[in-house]
């Protein structure tokens, strides 16, 4: 039973009105989560395993499982989450049920991100020293 956490420091996110905004800083991309999917990136970040998440859900039907693996897979693929070995977790959530869990992402600003200061940073003395 794998368990996950956010790819943290190069990865960033925020929850604003039930919309995730996830930030790679090492890539330039940047993601959107919504709905019932910002749900499930909630429940897999804090570190629930896929079946904690399956076994909450209400009336899922067999595509359910499926659904969820490509979700934690494209989570995996752009480098937002990682294995943790942490072995405790929040609740998982109810709700989600059969609908499609997607990502956007969005490569338009990679350019732009690339330039800001904090890619200069030394994460060990920290900001706004920059490193050698």
């Amino acid at each position: 039973m794998t368990r996950y956490r956010l790819n943290s420091p190069p990865v960033i996110s925020e929850t604003v009105d039930g919309e995730v905004i996830i930030i790679n800083l090492d890539n330039g991309k940047y993601s959107s989560i919504r709905a019932n999917s910002a749900t499930v990136w909630l429940a897999v970040v804090a570190g629930n395993t896929a079946e904690a998440i399956l076994a909450e859900c209400q009336g899922a039907s067999d595509t359910a499982d499926a659904n969820l693996s490509a979700f934690i897979d494209t989570l995996r693929s752009e480098s937002l989450i990682v294995e943790t070995e942490a072995t405790t977790a929040t609740s998982p959530p109810q709700a989600w049920a059969d609908e499609r869990l997607t990502v956007e992402t969005f490569e338009d600003m990679t350019d732009l991100l690339g330039l800001d200061p904090v890619h200069e940073v030394d994460l060990e003395r920290g900001w706004p020293v920059a490193s050698n």
